[in-house]
């Protein structure tokens, strides 16, 4: 129905669902009525679950008016319903959670450049200046190395030297009070380049205050800034932060691309690297890190134990295991999905049992939950459900 160009795609992906209106050159003029529509048309992607469903049954674009007369505030109440509008109407449906607000934005993408017809709720403006992106892909694949060196490029045409436009939020746990540092510096002026950049490294790692603050930068993102948030786990992210943010998935590495990152640093025995990308496949960070703390013996002999659950000895040394309760749950994880691809057969409970597993991890995490307890319930759901 509608043609949008290549340099707007990011664009309306990035706003899309929402309150904004694309006006968009039609793709034929034949599909509809020519006394309203010539060469272009408004295009509004809704986020309603009512509207959704209505299109989802129809499986077609609906034509819809604005409920309000040009130049008046929108209606979101039936009661307010002008009567020269409603008396036309056949039916009216109203939910009751709808507040007024600010008008939808409607932004005119027909021609090589941008025009805001209608300043709403959403900042197109600063939008269009600001980059936010969501960089997602298993841990260890080198995420945050390429968004680090990327935004020295950026900054100063150099990954080797320091820039003072780079805030980096990072650690174990990201509460609301380092998003509130990086709000602060994204308002400074910029000092050797055009941007401030912030990188985020990780969403799993924030608190839920400290993404609810980020959602709020990113809804009022300020002016010459980019936000690089890092995603280990990108089914868990939620809609609001998701819909906000231009997505890059990164794949795993594959087996020579990891043996070239992790030989460039260390000369490892073959079969030292083999049992090592065993456990951590296409992940180069994990076997580095391994290789750093010196107890990759340790990883190898854990996942050794995973293959034996049945065995009362080895439950026991799998839950006194010195490993720690984050690379347990990479191990466990990886082990769980291999099984997966293997036995096709098996894949609902097979998917059944991660899903079970990965919420165990994941609240183990936020509650600091002991890591014998979360471990012994680990092995009760795969025996009950063996490997």
């Amino acid at each position: 129905m509608a043609i949008v160009k290549e340099k707007y795609v990011d664009l309306v992906n990035y706003f899309s669902p929402g309150p904004v209106t694309y006006v968009l050159p039609l793709r034929n003029s034949n599909m509809l009525p020519s006394e309203f529509f010539k060469t272009s048309v408004g295009i509004r992607i809704p986020n309603h679950p009512i509207a959704v469903s209505m299109l989802n049954k129809l499986e077609m674009p609906i034509i819809a008016t604005s409920i309000n007369i040009s130049g008046e505030r929108s209606v979101c109440r039936a009661n307010d319903i002008p009567q020269s509008i409603k008396q036309h109407l056949s039916c009216i449906i109203e939910d009751d959670k709808l507040v007024s607000g600010i008008e939808s934005t409607i932004v005119d993408l027909t021609t090589d450049e941008i025009k805001v017809l209608r300043k709403g709720s959403q900042a197109i403006n600063n939008a269009i200046q600001t980059c936010v992106w969501k960089i997602c892909g298993k841990r260890g694949i080198g995420k945050a190395t390429l968004v680090k060196s990327f935004a020295h490029w950026l900054l100063i045409k150099n990954c080797d030297l320091v820039t003072l436009d780079l805030h980096i939020v990072e650690g174990d746990t990201v509460g609301i009070d380092k998003i509130r540092e990086m709000k602060n510096f994204l308002h400074l002026s910029s000092i050797q380049s055009k941007y401030k950049i912030a990188i985020i490294d990780s969403l799993e790692a924030m608190t839920d205050n400290a993404k609810n603050a980020v959602l709020k930068i990113l809804e009022e993102p300020p002016k010459n800034s980019k936000i690089f948030i890092i995603s280990h786990k990108p089914h868990n992210i939620q809609i609001t932060i998701k819909c906000r943010c231009f997505l890059l998935n990164l794949l795993p590495l594959t087996y020579g691309e990891t043996k070239q990152v992790v030989c460039s640093q260390y000369k490892l025995d073959d079969k030292i690297f083999d049992e090592m990308v065993t456990i951590f496949p296409g992940a180069p960070g994990m076997i580095i890190n391994a290789i750093n703390s010196n107890i990759y013996e340790l990883y190898r002999h854990f996942y050794t134990l995973l293959h034996s659950f049945n065995n009362p000895e080895i439950i026991d040394k799998i839950i006194n295991s010195s490993v720690d309760l984050e690379i347990a749950s990479y191990i466990i994880r990886t082990l769980i999905l291999k099984r997966i691809k293997k036995n096709t057969d098996s894949v609902e409970v097979l998917l059944s049992k991660w899903k079970k597993v990965d919420e165990l991890l994941i609240a183990a995490g936020q509650l600091h939950l002991d890591k014998k307890h979360v471990l012994a319930n680990i092995i009760n759901i795969v025996i009950l459900a063996p490997l």
